[in-house]
């Protein structure tokens, strides 16, 4: 959710003295965003599929053979339409965030 390929953009816009908290600022939003995203999709795949379903393809008790291969690719289609309409949000928001102007931070000390 968090895996901004601006992050020159972050830390240009960043005061030089706050360099290290804001890049530690910077990693806290992308590790959460990568957990936060793994927790949305196996959360869309478990509700799309009965919950025997789930048990079984998730703590590995089943094949995916039959009525549970089918099972599992409609939970994992669910995941992907979920996760299109995340990307779809961010790009409406990045584009409705207009086009960036980044500050001089040249003035080293």
């Amino acid at each position: 959710m968090f895996w901004p390929a601006n992050s020159s953009a972050v830390m240009s816009n960043a005061q030089h003295q706050h360099y290290g908290s804001i890049s530690g600022l910077l990693r806290l939003m992308t590790n959460t965003g990568t957990l936060g995203s793994f927790v949305i999709t196996i959360t869309a795949a478990t509700v799309a599929i009965p919950r025997s379903t789930a048990f079984s393809v998730f703590i590995g008790t089943s094949k995916l053979i039959g009525g549970v291969s089918i099972a599992f690719l409609s939970g994992i289609h669910a995941a992907l339409l979920t996760c299109l309409v995340i990307l779809i949000i961010a790009g409406i928001l990045s584009l409705a965030r207009g086009k960036e102007e980044r500050q001089s931070n040249r003035d080293y000390p």
